[in-house]
């Protein structure tokens, strides 16, 4: 058939849907994190409302069919994608602190709609967008291209992704690379406006647009953004990096680091820098060798240094730019006993053979799965291995003051727990925070006395602020309050990261069982009231986001960098889509409700057995090119089989147009699909682990198989 200029023209459209729409998704989850200091929860509620959203977007564009206009319309549809994006970032930013209190914490209960409306008009926008393609090219070709069109879209978002992960994450911050998108979505325009006869509209697009990015490029919108977001505070240094957003503000003399919106320290407070040191330290003799993990450059490296037995410290920090920013602004680097090593912590002491004196881990509670591995058996197993005889482990959690909550009992409960699986003498010592001290051999809380004795100057941790015997009446009342029969916290069932999300809701007063019920709910009667061609899609896109989640925070317990995996995670996805909807049809031709019944059912097995690959894989000592590429491979595959399924269910030859067919389908996936990552990520993943989440998700695509076969006859 000769390409004619219309099919062009849809062709490109939905190509640049995907590039746009998923460098956008990107960027604002990115931005979403960033502004309200998220963790995986957040990531996920963010997700689920994109989905739900283009879905529904998607479905009603089952009325597009009814209007009249064509590439007029497409072209005006363009142009709003263009502007949304940048639209939606600047809302975030500069309505965060007037919506809500400047400085108050934002509860999940006022996240979720707060993100549904701003992402609303985008994404009902791109799901809309792509059933009027679908009408369109019925309309002006005669052909149901729903298939094709699902497999171009990918194809887009694929290209969108190398973009972002291989040029915007690295030059451009958040506004400059929104308006890269801007100028590709007018670029789209124009063209088509030029190839059907809306030459008016081609030239002033490209007129008006031009000056729109001159102007953007020379207004610097990121920066200002960002005043509005961090107020009263002067904004010397930020940047996007592969790790996460990075910024610094000065407020008189302290400086504050933020990195995705979480303070991570300030300046000028050496109260936090010497619990974190000295209590560990000072019950050895002469600690010779200390490895500290994280928090080098808020002050912990000074410490340290204090003691004249120190011959070496190992600093090891995941993210260069960190380190980068401690050399510019502070002097904690300074010293030739130190040395930096920017790689994952657990991946060094995996591979090091060196031992330590002391482990000092200087990083937040386990409020996101990413830092939950360094509370995990496995990691606590690790740094036994890497400590002397007499050696010391030394972590922290959330002060409790003189009262337990529920969740920070059960929290305490649980790190105790799984350190006792290593260690044989642990020792609470209360502070600003509960710092844990673990070790083969016995535990001091004598802590003013030693400081003393061993002459350490410092300006809290000493005789003036710290009682000896009220501390440990009040390292007793803790221990009393451990519940003995906790669970053990671990890698693939991240309990604690569930306790910490927990405890963190629970400061809102907000009943979030409530939430859970009415997800339920809304599951079983999608799974009760969809058609089984949609039950089939349903079933499908939950399977397909909740395993892609799941393989990301795999590959970050793994190798604990997945920001700088998650764009080639999710382009690999959106490769495997595209092959699965244009690809697989060549080698497999025949549609039927069989067949596709048949995918569902190997989707089930395949996400049953996925898990357990990945378990392999993080106890094998395997080459990590080769590990990337298993996780790459697997990424892949399970996206093949959501996109083959898409083309079966849009090829079977139902009784209804093109344009309700495709809007449906789409809708059903995207709903699925957003189901999916709000349930692994809330509540699956942290409460039954991963390699039951996987079980739940195949036995989930089976009942989905079993409901299209029992239903298929009527």
């Amino acid at each position: 058939m000769r390409i004619t200029p219309v099919k062009i023209s849809i062709n490109l459209a939905v190509v640049v849907l995907g590039i746009s729409s998923l460098i956008t998704q990107v960027i604002l989850l990115r931005e979403f994190l960033a502004v309200f200091e998220g963790n995986e929860l957040i990531m996920g509620v963010i997700l689920a409302n994109w989905m739900l959203l283009t879905g529904i977007g998607s479905y009603l564009g089952k009325w597009a069919r009814k209007l009249r206009g064509s590439f007029n319309l497409l072209i005006t549809y363009l142009v709003f994608m263009a502007v949304l994006p940048l639209a939606t970032v600047w809302l975030l930013n500069t309505l965060r602190n007037v919506v809500f209190p400047f400085g108050m914490m934002v509860s999940i209960m006022e996240i979720l709609p707060a993100s549904l409306i701003l992402l609303l008009p985008y994404c009902l926008l791109t799901g809309f967008v792509f059933t009027f393609l679908v009408d369109r090219a019925k309309r002006f070709l005669n052909e149901n291209l729903a298939g094709k069109l699902y497999a171009l879209e990918a194809i887009g978002s694929l290209s969108g992704g190398i973009l972002f992960n291989a040029v915007l994450i690295f030059w451009l911050d958040t506004a400059q690379s929104l308006i890269v998108v801007l100028a590709i979505d007018l670029l789209a325009a124009v063209i088509i406006g030029f190839q059907n006869h809306q030459k008016i509209a081609g030239w002033f697009l490209s007129i008006a647009g031009t000056s729109v990015i001159i102007l953007l490029i020379l207004f610097e919108p990121g920066v200002a953004m960002k005043k509005s977001l961090y107020r009263n505070q002067e904004i010397i240094y930020q940047e996007d990096t592969p790790y996460g957003k990075l910024l610094i503000s000065k407020t008189g003399k302290q400086k504050n680091f933020y990195e995705n919106g979480v303070l991570l320290f300030s300046t000028g407070n050496p109260a936090i820098s010497e619990e974190a040191v000295h209590y560990a330290m000072i019950q050895r003799e002469e600690p010779q060798n200390v490895l500290l993990i994280s928090g080098g450059i808020s002050g912990a490296t000074n410490e340290l240094l204090k003691y004249k037995s120190i011959e070496h410290i190992d600093y090891v920090e995941l993210n260069p730019w960190i380190i980068k920013l401690g050399k510019k602004y502070t002097e904690a680097l300074d010293s030739e006993k130190l040395s930096v090593i920017t790689k994952d912590a657990r991946l060094y002491l995996k591979k090091t053979g060196k031992r330590y004196d002391v482990i000092l881990v200087n990083l937040p509670e386990p409020s996101t799965a990413q830092i939950n591995r360094f509370y995990t058996q496995e990691f606590f197993n690790l740094a036994a291995k890497r400590l002397t005889n007499k050696g010391i482990l030394s972590l922290s959690l959330p002060s409790t003051g003189n009262y337990m909550s529920k969740q920070a009992r059960r929290l305490n409960s649980i790190i105790h727990k799984t350190l006792q699986q290593e260690f044989p003498n642990i020792a609470i010592v209360p502070g600003g925070k509960n710092f844990f001290l673990a070790s083969n051999d016995s535990l001091s809380l004598s802590i003013a006395r030693r400081i003393e004795e061993k002459g350490i100057k410092n300006q809290y941790v000493n005789r003036f602020y710290i009682d000896d015997q009220l501390l440990k009446q009040r390292s007793r009342h803790i221990e009393k309050e451990l519940i003995k029969d906790a669970p053990v916290n671990s890698d693939f069932k991240p309990l604690a990261y569930f306790e910490q999300i927990q405890l963190w809701l629970s400061q809102f007063n907000k009943n979030y069982h409530l939430l859970l019920l009415a997800g339920l709910v809304i599951f079983i009667l999608l799974l009760l009231l969809l058609n089984p061609v949609n039950v089939g899609l349903f079933t499908g896109g939950f399977a397909g986001a909740s395993m892609e989640f799941v393989l990301l925070i795999a590959f970050q317990v793994i190798y604990g960098y997945v920001y700088q995996m998650i764009g080639v995670i999710i382009t690999l996805f959106m490769a495997g889509l595209a092959l699965g909807s244009m690809g697989l049809p060549k080698l497999f031709k025949q549609v039927s409700i069989k067949r596709y019944a048949l995918v569902q059912l190997i989707t089930g097995a395949y996400v049953m057995i996925l898990p357990l690959v990945m378990l392999a894989l993080r106890n094998a000592n395997t080459n990590i090119i080769f590990v990337h590429f298993i996780f790459g491979f697997l990424t892949l595959l399970m996206a093949t089989l959501v996109g083959y399924q898409f083309f079966q269910a849009s090829s079977l030859p139902l009784k209804k147009h093109t344009t309700v067919l495709a809007a449906e389908n789409y809708s059903a996936d995207s709903i699925g699909s957003a189901i999916g990552a709000l349930f692994i990520a809330m509540f699956l993943l942290p409460l039954i682990g991963i390699i039951q989440s996987g079980l739940f998700t195949g036995v989930l695509c089976w009942a989905g198989a079993g409901i299209i076969l029992l239903r298929q006859r009527g």
